[in-house]
């Protein structure tokens, strides 16, 4: 009888120790999926905040991955965009610029005539 109530307590430590190890591994994953949720989060809201130039780590779970991935894709896109939006004002402003000098000349050639007739009179 004492064998038997030895191996039970044997047995229930035994199922004790693994419940034990079991929870700590749970815990080690979920803080490890955590921190890498973190530095996903963390990446996100920089490039919200406009850090565009902002490294993006592509994790090793395969959870994420696909994710990070597209994150990545999309900030390129915005860059390529922004450097385009940039190139676009740039051609804007010079095309104003052109405009601007071509009106000043003929509007300037009529004053001086007006000018000069009115000088005449």
């Amino acid at each position: 009888m004492k064998s038997i109530i030895s191996a039970q307590k044997n047995l229930f430590i035994f199922f004790s120790a693994c419940i034990a190890l079991f929870i700590i591994g749970l815990i080690q994953v979920f803080y490890k999926l955590r921190n890498t949720f973190n530095k996903l989060e963390d990446s996100v809201i920089d490039v919200a905040n406009g850090n565009l130039d902002v490294e993006i780590e592509i994790p090793k779970l395969d959870l994420l991955k696909e994710l990070t991935i597209s994150i990545k894709k999309m900030v390129k896109r915005l860059k390529t965009q922004i450097a385009r939006l940039v190139q676009l004002e740039k051609y804007k402003s010079d095309f104003l610029q052109n405009i601007t000098h071509e009106i000043k000349t003929p509007v300037t050639a009529i004053n001086s005539a007006i000018e000069l007739l009115e000088a005449k009179n």
